[in-house]
């Protein structure tokens, strides 16, 4: 593959390279990390892949190519999302759903890129997994993320995935994601406790760790959506938190908070003074549980 022009790592590009190469192109990926415009000219540069016509994919020349540049080629669809959090609705899925089965216009097959797709709600990520369960052959979707863990069990299985930006040390980075599992859980179980006091104390601990912080907003939504799970008798397997919110809470309770969550990644982003920030989460989330 033609990866001159790009600024990736060694490992991404052969990812990128053996996933053509071997013939089995997945039908969706989710593009996660780094900033959204490395992301976006990732999502760019696989959507030239798959509609250049030339023998070294993409040559970047071709009138093919220079459609995609200009975000003018027929089968190169973008949803941006809409309205003040940016997010893909659940109308433009429908749009997407509605769209993908008609056969591509001048290309061998029809790309799809959601945008931020890590701020799209519940309803919409399923009403996705209804075309990524069963999509024509010709049609590839791209799913542009922060990080992948933000989207719904069901959508990730269903995708291959590729990280743009180096992770310099992994082991460090897993134990991270182990550490913020188990600090979500507790903060899970103090949001329904009797005060607010182990809930602050817990919130305390990110005063100087945003990303400590991201990565426990995320592990919590999780924890939710489990719970939410459990509360339409759905499943089996839960953990102890979600158990202890789906006993404490109704659905509707469930859904706000993580509604809130979603909310406070969006002040993160905006660099929202992180004294308040906690503050002001700590009083969400219990308000939102009806303490």
């Amino acid at each position: 593959m033609n990866f001159s022009g790009l600024l990736m790592d060694e490992n991404l590009k052969n990812q990128i390279e053996n996933c053509f190469s071997s013939g089995r192109i997945p039908h969706a990926f989710i593009i996660e990390g780094a900033k959204e415009e490395e992301r976006r000219a990732l999502a760019d540069f696989l959507a030239k892949a798959f509609v250049c016509k030339s023998d070294e994919k993409p040559c970047r020349t071709c009138t093919a190519c220079r459609k995609i540049d200009s975000k003018s080629h027929l089968d190169y669809k973008i949803f941006e999302g809409r309205g003040k959090t940016g997010a893909v609705a659940i109308d433009d899925v429908r749009e997407l759903r509605s769209d993908v089965f008609i056969a591509p216009n001048e290309a061998d097959r029809k790309v799809y890129l959601v945008c931020n797709a890590h701020k799209m709600n519940d309803y919409a990520q399923n009403a996705l997994l209804k075309v990524l369960e069963e999509p024509p052959e010709y049609a590839v979707i791209i799913l542009e993320c922060e990080e992948r863990s933000q989207l719904l069990e069901t959508v990730r299985s269903r995708c291959a995935s590729f990280r743009v930006g180096e992770v310099k040390n992994a082991e460090v980075s897993q134990k991270k994601l182990e550490q913020s599992r188990e600090i979500s859980e507790k903060i899970a179980k103090s949001i329904v406790s009797p005060t607010e006091a182990e809930l602050m104390a817990l919130l305390g601990s990110f005063e100087k760790d945003r990303e400590m912080l991201r990565l426990c907003i995320s592990s919590l939504v999780e924890i939710l959506r489990d719970a939410a799970v459990c509360s339409q008798g759905a499943g089996e397997n839960h953990d102890e938190a979600a158990k202890i919110l789906c006993e404490s809470l109704d659905v509707s309770r469930i859904i706000k908070m993580i509604s809130t969550l979603n909310g406070i990644n969006e002040d993160i982003d905006k660099n929202a003074n992180n004294s308040l920030l906690l503050s002001r989460m700590c009083y969400l989330l219990r308000r939102d549980a009806g303490r």
